[in-house]
Order: C-alpha cells, then structure tokens, then sequence
C-alpha cells in the first residue's frame, strides 16, 4: 500500500510539472482518503495550493504535514511563503526561522533575510544576507540583495563591492544596476540614482525601465532633449514589450510636462492609458452597474445600526493610524508628514483588510464574522509591529482601505482614519498622468474614472454619516500643502500625540519609499500640484465633469 501511494504521489508531483493541476490535485486526494497521514502528499497538496494562490488551502496542507513530520525543514520553507502571501509576515519570519534552525540552506536564509529586509528590520536581516551569499557566492540575486541592505543601511562603500560582484555575474544583464538606481531613489540619493540610470542608457539604449526610472525621479530640462528623442524613437519601436511601451509612453509624458508641453505631454498620456486600457479591459472588463451596485452593498452592511452593534466588540489596540482616500489625492505625502513624528513609524500601502474583508463581511444578512474580525486584528496588529517595530503608533496609508473604513473602526475602535480629499479634477488627472501597478479595472478610460470618482465620493459620504467625528477625520491635500503647521497640527492631534516640529520637514524623512510619488514626496512642501488640470484644460475631456465635486 506504501510504494503504491508513493508512486501515486510521484504521478502527482508529473502531473503538476505539466500544469495539470487539477488532475494532480485529484490523485493526491484519492492517495489522502486511503492514507490521510501521508505528510508527502500533504506537501505536494500544500506546493499545488499555493500555485493556484490558494494560499489559505496552502497553510492547512502545511501545518498537517508539519505535525506528522516536524523535522522537515522543507515544509517550513512552503508554508513561509504562503504565509507571506497571507501578510502574516510573523508567521513566515517564525516559519523561516525553523527552516534555518532545522538546515542552514542559503535558500532560507536569503528568503528570511529578503524578507526582514522588505520589513525594515535592517540589523536583523543583514547577518542572513551576509551568510547566505558566503553560501552562494556566485549568486547575482544574493549579491542584490545584500547590497540593497548595505545601501539602505547607509553603507556605501561595502554595498558597492557587492553591486559590482552582482554585475560582474551577469556582465550582459542590467538588472544590478537597474536594482541599485532603484534602491538609491527609494532611499531620496536621487542624484547618485540618476547617475546610475544615464550609465545604463548608454550601455543598454533599449532598457526601457531605466528610461522611466529616469523621468520619476526628477525634472527634464531643455538640455534633456536629446535624451527625450531617443525615448521617443524607442517608443515606437515594433519589437519593444508592450508593458515597456507603456511605460515609455508615460515617461514621455513627464518629460514633456517638465518642458511645459503640455498639449504633448496630454498626448503621450493619451496614448499610454489607450494600450493599458486595451489589457486591462482584455483580463477585467470595467462593469459599471457591479461597480456601483457593490458601492450600495458596502453602504447597505455599513449602517449605524451595524457600527452600534458591534460598538464594543473591537481591538483596544491605538497602534493603527489609517490613512486613505482616492488614489493619488495625497496619501503617500500623509503619510511621509505623520511618519516624521518621533512616535509614528511608517508601514507603507498594506492590502491587508482590502485583502481580508471578503471573509468577514455577510452581505445578506447585515452580519460581520466579529470572531474572524478580533482575529484578523491581532494579525494585523502583530503585522504592524513587524512591519514598524518600537513605535507605539503606526499609519497604513492604503487609499482601499475607504471601502472598508467602517469595519476599520469597528475592529480598532480608538484608531483615527484620516480620509485625505483632493481637488476632483486634479485627482483624476493625476490617476492619468501616473503610471501605477494596480488591478483598478476603471483605470485607462476617462469616463469610467469619473464614474469611479463619483461612487467614491458616494460612500465618502456614508463614511461622514455613520462613523464617529472623533475617528474620522477628512483632510484637504490643498489646505495640507498652503497651510501646512496648521493642518498638520490638526492632524497629530486628531492621532492624540504630542506636537513634533520634525512633521514641518517630510523631506528629511529617511524612511524607504517603494510608491509612485518616491520623489514627490521627499520634496519640501510645495504647492505645485494644485489646481495643476488648468495646464491641461482644453484636454480634459470627461475630467471636465468633475470640476466643483
């Protein structure tokens, strides 16, 4: 029975090799219901799970094959990573630790390494680094990654000798250098970035991310015309990757706006969300009627007779401080002037709760899972922790986080939400202009961005309605950056904290900034986003709708 369900389990582990899932699944299944002990099929389970990113199926599959076989240092590697996939970064950093323990392979080390590193946690995740590329010293990948520590640490000169060592591994690729210029802009060294980025267009004149890096991380002056030319000539080059494309057609877009073009820099953009409309309508198809019946679900379930119900059912937990809003109306600069405070640590976008609210939320029954939410909450707090560790506050500035503000208080009832307002048109032209990694499906189309708007600006509204004054703040973006100690104070006293003069200076924030605005937001405050549609006035289409909103 033994050597026939091993043979079985060895057709499933073929099965899956060939991306037959579904038939790997099946056999490891009949092989479970004559031998539910069987900790090799639970593995295969577990692996085919988190292919499919089944992540939660992946854990389950996991923790049983770790309970019959505790020893395998294997098993805790799998489910670290469906952990992680989960936000549940304790548990993978506890996961990682006992792959470690049980078998010091480089591959463990350098994911708990990579992942301490991701969490901020530099003096943690610098030693793993360290003995995981001693242990493949041949590894361009680890070499990176140590060098992205040692940069981020500060430590020029030693992450140097690792960014060259990376290159000369992979002496045709860019991708070290690329990394480097990455990590030095998200850090604010813009210049030594900038450097790195004209070296590789003269080495690589087709790396199109060098390109858009360039254009993001600073302004195109007359002299940059040549350089603008060539990105051009790129652009329309058939053999180019259509994400490269898009990117490139963005950058141009910038660089453009930079020179006061603007009626080029319209175009260019024009162009941009043309094509990233064209793949996004070919994967999620924007439906106008779910989008706003979903808008009346959420109103529905998020009534004042809900909020009363579970008044007292929440985290007493102060450690969350939520920021969100539309996309682009001004979170990522929130959170970068909070973030200066000497009691507020940065977290970043977390897609937590946007991630986990489908699991709690009972639309037909007006109902909440309240246990699952308490437990959710004591994840996310542990995630915060990790993420931001030694401050007693922490901001999540994920603008999603609106649709569930409601549950939010619900689970941190004495946490503020700062919902950050910006100018309509001035958002919805950013959302243009922005190139961004999101799965917003009204993103690309004028008209469905404004029929997004307005179904945000419809549960805004609810959200002004049924949460507390006390724990819903809304700030305006323009007063934010015209009257900026003012608002400011504001704000830090809504977050019930002392005044800390370093939140007047979000420029001298060291803090690693991984968003879109990773330049934007390390400048001095300035105003020059506002009201920046009337460069584009005769342009606007749609967006003209949004004017008074």
């Amino acid at each position: 029975m033994q050597m026939n369900a091993q043979a079985e389990v060895e057709r499933a582990i073929g099965a899956l090799q060939s991306g037959q899932f579904e038939n790997a699944e099946r056999i490891l299944n009949n092989v479970l219901a004559s031998d539910p002990q069987n900790a090799n099929a639970l593995a295969v389970l577990a692996n085919i799970h988190s292919r499919r990113q089944q992540f939660g199926q992946a854990v389950s599959c996991f923790d049983r094959a770790i309970r019959l076989k505790p020893g395998e240092a294997p098993l805790y590697f799998g489910r670290a990573e469906a952990n992680e996939r989960l936000y549940r970064f304790s548990a993978a950093i506890q996961d990682l630790q006992s792959s470690v323990r049980l078998a010091r392979h480089p591959s463990a080390l350098l994911a708990l390494g990579r992942l301490r590193l991701t969490l901020g946690q530099h003096a943690d995740a610098l030693p793993l680094l360290q003995e995981g590329t001693r242990a493949q010293p041949n590894s361009p990948a680890a070499h990176i990654l140590l060098a992205r520590c040692l940069t981020e640490m500060n430590r020029a000169d030693e992450a140097e000798v690792h960014w060259k060592r990376a290159q000369s591994l992979e002496p045709n690729s860019p991708r070290a250098t690329l990394e480097k210029a990455k990590t030095l802009n998200w850090i604010g060294h813009f210049e030594e970035g900038r450097t790195e980025l004209r070296r590789l267009i003269q080495q690589y004149p087709r790396e199109a991310t060098a390109y858009c890096l360039l254009t993001g991380s600073g302004r195109f002056a007359e002299q940059d015309r040549p350089l603008i030319d060539q990105m051009s000539k790129l652009s329309e080059d058939p053999a180019l990757r259509e994400g490269d494309r898009i990117g490139l057609l963005y950058a141009l877009g910038k660089a453009h706006d930079n020179l006061g073009d603007y009626q080029t820099a319209m175009s260019f953009y024009d162009r941009a969300n043309a094509r990233e409309h064209a793949a996004l309508s070919r994967l999620r198809p924007f439906d106008k009627k779910r989008y706003a019946e979903q808008t009346d679900a959420h109103i529905r379930l998020f009534s004042k007779e809900l909020l009363a119900r579970y008044r007292d059912e929440g985290s007493a937990s102060d450690l969350p401080i939520f920021v969100v809003g539309m996309m682009r109306a001004g979170t990522t600069f929130a959170e970068q002037v909070l973030s200066s405070h000497g009691q507020i640590g940065p977290s970043g976008e977390q897609p937590f709760w946007s991630d986990v609210a489908p699991r709690v939320m009972n639309f037909a029954n007006q109902s909440l899972d309240i246990e699952a939410v308490r437990s959710l909450s004591r994840e996310y707090v542990d995630l915060l922790r990790a993420l931001s560790p030694g401050t007693p506050r922490v901001v999540d500035k994920n603008p999603g986080n609106l649709m569930v503000a409601p549950l939010l208080h619900i689970a941190f009832p004495k946490s503020p939400i700062i919902h950050m307002r910006r100018n309509a048109v001035d958002t919805a032209l950013s959302l243009w202009i922005t190139p961004m990694e999101t799965n917003a499906s009204f993103m690309g189309d004028k008209a469905n961005i404004v029929f997004a708007y307005r179904e945000y600006l419809r549960f805004s509204d609810h959200c002004r309605e049924v949460l507390p004054s006390e724990r819903y703040q809304e700030v305006s973006y323009e007063a934010l950056t015209s009257e900026p100690e003012k608002v400011t104070r504001q704000m830090i006293d809504f977050c019930g904290l002392p005044w800390d003069d370093a939140c007047l200076h979000p420029e001298r924030n060291s803090r690693t900034i991984r968003t879109p605005s990773f330049w934007q937001a390390r400048q001095p405050i300035y105003r020059s986003s506002v009201e920046r549609w009337k460069r584009y006035e005769p342009w606007l289409g749609e967006f003209d709708e949004l004017r008074g909103l």
